[in-house]
């Protein structure tokens, strides 16, 4: 009896015994009080982890930031963010992003924000959301979560990493997430207030570390420019970003054995996005196949160059290593978790 009661303890603290999952589907304080009491757990139901035992370790986590002053599109991010706030993901159980955050519609809420489309950026309801989802699968893919489906955005964001991102349609595409676990992980939400996201997934243990990195096959700038009505002085409305072909990998230390596993996930391919100006004295239209030099000279009399639209952060970030982003110690107190909405409880959509 009191060697299992130290082997539970030392369960409790974190250090794996010979059988690195033996266990871990029971809460250590449980089985201890249990035994205390001269009962035996005999399965996981038995003993379920707390609250706080759910929030004993971040196995993975993403932060961002938003324009918090564009109010349709917070709006959506925000609501989106909410309803994950506070999801507990069962041992095995299948996370659907469409499932739990549902129809993008005005009256379930969303307001009409830019969204990314065959044309470029243009307006449609529930624009923001996908930020929400990328973020999600970022930090699910640093937790160790199995992703089961994920799906790039036609261009590049700048909210994440090339492929850390992910698009999500209703109906049509969804980020679907497997908890992998023999112990349940929740998904904790977070905003400071004045545009910063910060998402997390947690868990009463932590067996792995993950680290992440890109690169780059091939990128292409933009050869197109998309001329939209003037309304205002300023010509440029977007950009025209390069095209990005490129590698994706993770390189994940466990905790039990040293055991270390590099996988490739695939690549993603982002097209180059097109130039979108307002030019008063061009009516609008698309132009396709032109020269950088050409792209220029639209741009003749304004502060802008077309080797603006490089991607900044690639050229530090391309073939290093990229842990998790999380808000420094001293800022993470600003943080406060968004308040999470009641969910239905169904064997394959996480509970509350």
């Amino acid at each position: 009896m009191l060697a299992i009661f130290v082997g539970s303890l030392l369960l409790a603290g974190g250090v794996l015994l010979a059988d690195p999952v033996a266990g871990l589907d029971q809460s250590p304080r449980c089985l201890v009080l249990g035994l205390l009491h001269g009962t035996v757990p005999r399965a996981a139901g038995d003993c379920p982890f707390s609250d706080t035992e759910l929030g004993l370790h971040t196995l993975g986590s993403a932060q961002s930031n938003y324009s918090w002053w564009n109010r349709p599109r917070s709006n959506n991010l925000e609501r989106a963010a909410t309803l994950l706030d506070g999801l507990v993901l069962a041992p095995g159980a299948e996370l659907s992003f469409n499932t739990v955050i549902g129809e993008r519609s005005r009256s379930r809420g969303f307001k009409r924000a830019k969204i990314i489309s065959p044309e470029g950026y243009t307006e449609g309801i529930g624009g923001g959301v996908c930020q929400a989802a990328s973020m999600l699968h970022a930090a699910a893919l640093y937790a160790g979560l199995k992703v089961v489906e994920r799906h790039p955005h036609r261009f590049r964001v700048k909210y994440v990493a090339p492929g850390l991102d992910a698009t999500v349609d209703f109906g049509r595409k969804d980020l679907r997430l497997v908890n992998p676990y023999p112990f349940p992980v929740r998904v904790g939400t977070a905003s400071n207030g004045k545009g910063g996201l910060y998402f997390t997934i947690t868990g009463p243990y932590r067996l792995q570390e993950t680290l992440y990195r890109y690169r780059i096959i091939e990128s292409l700038p933009s050869d197109k420019v998309r001329f939209l009505r003037a309304h205002h002085s300023d010509p440029l409305e977007f950009y025209g970003r390069p095209s990005l072909h490129i590698q994706r990998e993770f390189n994940r230390l466990w905790s039990f054995g040293g055991r270390t596993e590099h996988r490739f996930i695939g690549k993603d391919k982002y097209e180059a996005s097109p130039w979108q100006l307002r030019r008063p004295d061009i009516e609008p239209r698309t132009l396709t196949g032109l020269s950088q030099p050409q792209i220029q000279k639209l741009l003749e009399g304004t502060s802008y160059r077309v080797e603006d639209a490089a991607f900044p952060d690639v050229a530090k970030e391309e073939r290093r290593w990229l842990p998790p982003k999380a808000p420094a110690p001293a800022a993470l107190a600003t943080f406060a978790p968004l308040t999470p909405k009641k969910l239905p409880c169904t064997d394959l959509v996480a509970c509350r």
